[in-house]
């Protein structure tokens, strides 16, 4: 029990008690103990001060979690995140962190997870917080578990053992030990997991951590139900339920229940486990767990049927083996498939709200190195080439939808309402991956709603409206379909700009004629005659020594103030001595900020995006470095997941919370990322001390 403090409170004469830590309250949540939790709270709530204040949103965070209410979870880490970082408490963000990846992890965004991971254990090694960083690889081992890799997760494991027996921890020592024990049980390896768990539970016991007893002795059942010990399985599950029970844990109860239904059925005592895997059923339904909630029920279903003697047909027979003997792995798809169909039903029916005018980058690296044989990073990121969404005037337009562009949007809380038009500026992959994903959605939306069905406006280069035309010229969920040529401006109806394309320099598929750069000049709302601004995309093109270059040389006749983003493309070997052909690459982009010099018309916002995802560790060099070579530090800024745009005035605004949410200020300086992949803009009221 936790030793008293007494503080001398002058005033009235009385003794006080200090407020429990938040890591003496966290052990309370892990515990089920939520009535002292509570109270521990309130009384760690009351005292003044950042720290405290952002320690309850954490501890709040907590409770949501072992709860399994991830989203309120996630939303108290991220505030408490916040609060962290304001008071510069590297220990606070690290376990802020390692609790979002945890949370991210459990609802499948399996990417981002991995990223809070990875900055948790940097904060950690900042602040010299060893638990952190213990905390923080266990959570990126439990990560590379997902991904299958193996090698990776064994190393992160030993690497976090290590570090609890180095300084005591005792429960990071507990916890890192059954998590060996479900990798090697999950490799076959019985008799290593069975000496993981062997090491794990008397920890767990000595320190009272009565969730981490039980489930060990969980997974304990089910490895000796693998090797035949059927008593052994058994035992193991009953003394599991009843510690679940003790500590109101539900969901822990019905997985219990569930293996203890298994144990039952091959020790051929049917009727007393269809009892259990019908209470099992129960309790996952109580629990909003339906996917395990039907495997139960389909198992009991399966042995009734054997009690009656009633004949199985073979296929029935096969699907009940099959989901008998695989139900983690097929529990796991199971709830994989039913989020990612929760979410695509979100994205479709989201409703857009009064959009803010704004270029958003909903684009991470460019995606056509990963297309091509060859060693890739490893993780999902690089499949995320994404793009940019465009919104003014009520109107949203998707540009150069690459792959990867809807899930970035989705994950930044838009939806398809937010898409009323693609744009397109050439025919390659990591520019028009996602059209047909958005064209298939807007149909599928349309067959949902036939009293309000929605149009999808294109417009299209050359080659992609003659991949196109075939399907769009008699589909009726197209609205506009426009052919984008070089010189000859269009004016989309019900839209209040105009796109005025270039030729650019850029072999596509359809050859070296049709890619193109497109200005978008904004129109003002009430007065169309009257434009207020131009956003520029170069797209991909080569530069050229000659001055042929169509857009750049047209931007001082554009309207003014102006955003011209600009691709790299990649940093190249042919960079030091001269251009790359179809890409600016890091000489051309370089060249690109002296030619706006020398015409005197230096945008009022110069982003350089699509970077390859080679480039990851020098992104913020690049841009800092090409900004410095013309002293325009403050017009530069990089394209990268997030990065808003604010129009008509083109200021950067302000990035404090990150992708997806972002400040609604513009900001007024920047500074590089921790890992260098970014610069990070923030607003006067985020630059505390400043």
């Amino acid at each position: 029990m936790r030793a008293m403090f007494w503080l001398l409170n002058s005033r009235v004469g009385r003794k006080t008690p200090m407020p429990m830590s938040r890591r003496e309250i966290a052990r309370l949540i892990r515990n089920s103990q939520r009535e002292d939790a509570g109270k521990a709270i309130s009384e760690l709530a009351a005292q003044r001060g950042p720290g405290p204040a952002a320690d309850v949103l954490w501890l709040r965070g907590q409770t949501a979690y072992h709860e399994n209410r991830y989203d309120e979870a996630l939303e108290n880490y991220r505030r408490a995140l916040d609060m962290y970082r304001d008071a510069k408490d590297q220990e606070g963000q690290s376990d802020a962190l390692c609790a979002m990846s945890d949370a991210l992890r459990r609802t499948d965004q399996t990417e981002e997870a991995r990223e809070q991971a990875e900055q948790a254990l940097e904060a950690a090694g900042a602040a010299g917080y060893q638990q952190g960083e213990g905390n923080a690889l266990r959570a990126l081992g439990d990560l590379r578990l997902r991904t299958d890799d193996l090698a990776g997760v064994q190393q992160a494991y030993d690497q976090a053992l290590a570090l609890s027996r180095e300084i005591g921890d005792r429960l990071g020592e507990a916890n890192t030990l059954k998590a060996l024990g479900d990798l090697r049980r999950r490799t076959a390896d019985l008799a290593g997991a069975q000496q993981a768990y062997d090491q794990a539970l008397p920890l767990f016991r000595e320190i009272g951590s009565r969730p981490g007893e039980a489930n060990t002795l969980r997974s304990l059942g089910d490895l000796r139900l693998r090797t035949g010990d059927l008593a052994g399985a058994q035992q193991a599950c009953d003394q599991a339920l009843g510690l679940y029970r003790e500590i109101g844990d539900r969901l822990g109860e019905a997985n219990a229940q569930y293996l203890l239904g298994r144990c039952l059925q091959e020790l051929g005592k049917h009727k007393a486990a269809i009892k259990a895997l019908r209470q099992a059923q129960q309790l996952y339904q109580e629990a909003g767990a339906d996917t395990w909630a039907s495997i139960a029920s389909n198992a009991a279903r399966a042995l009734e049927a054997t009690l009656r003697r009633e004949p199985v047909k073979p296929a029935q027979s096969a699907v009940d083996d099959f989901f008998g003997h695989t139900s983690d792995q097929v529990a796991a798809l199971l709830e994989k498939i039913r989020r990612s169909d929760e979410r695509r039903e979100q994205f479709l029916q989201r409703q857009k709200d009064e959009p803010a005018n704004a270029l958003i980058f909903a684009r991470q690296w460019n995606s056509w190195q990963p297309l091509v044989p060859g060693e890739a990073p490893s993780g999902e990121e690089e499949l995320r080439g994404g793009g940019y969404l465009l919104r003014w005037a009520g109107k949203g337009v998707a540009v150069d939808p690459g792959p990867g562009f809807l899930d970035l949007l989705c994950d930044g809380g838009f939806g398809l309402a937010d898409v009323d038009a693609v744009l397109v500026t050439h025919h390659h992959i990591d520019h028009v991956a996602d059209l047909p994903r958005i064209l298939t959605l807007v149909h599928e939306y349309n067959e949902q709603h036939t009293d309000a069905k929605r149009r999808l406006d294109l417009f299209l280069s050359p080659s992609v409206v003659q991949a196109y035309a075939p399907i769009c010229a008699t589909s009726q969920d197209v609205g506009q379909f426009a052919r984008l040529l070089g010189g000859d401006p269009l004016v989309p109806d019900g839209y209040s700009i105009e796109i005025e394309p270039f030729h650019a320099h850029h072999e596509e598929l359809g050859g070296a004629r049709h890619a193109l750069s497109v200005a978008v000049k904004l129109k003002d709302p009430e007065n169309p005659h009257d434009y207020v601004g131009t956003v520029a995309f170069m797209g991909d093109t080569g530069w050229r020594e000659s001055g042929n270059m169509p857009l750049v040389e047209g931007l001082p006749q554009l309207p003014q103030p102006l955003c011209l983003v600009a691709h790299l493309g990649s940093v190249y070997p042919t960079d030091t001595d001269s251009f790359h052909a179809n890409h600016l690459g890091y000489r051309g982009a370089a060249a690109l900020l002296s030619r706006l010099k020398e015409l005197n018309c230096f945008p009022a916002r110069l982003v350089i995006s699509e970077f390859g995802i080679e480039c990851k560790p020098l992104v913020s060099a690049i841009v800092t470095q090409l900004a410095d070579s013309v002293k325009e530090r403050d017009r530069v800024c990089d394209g990268t997941l997030g990065r808003t745009i604010l129009l008509p005035d083109m200021q950067v605004a302000c990035d404090e919370r990150g992708w997806p949410a972002v400040c609604c200020h513009a900001s007024v300086k920047s500074r590089i990322s921790d890992n260098r992949s970014s610069l990070i803009f923030r607003c006067e009221d985020h630059w505390p001390g400043d």
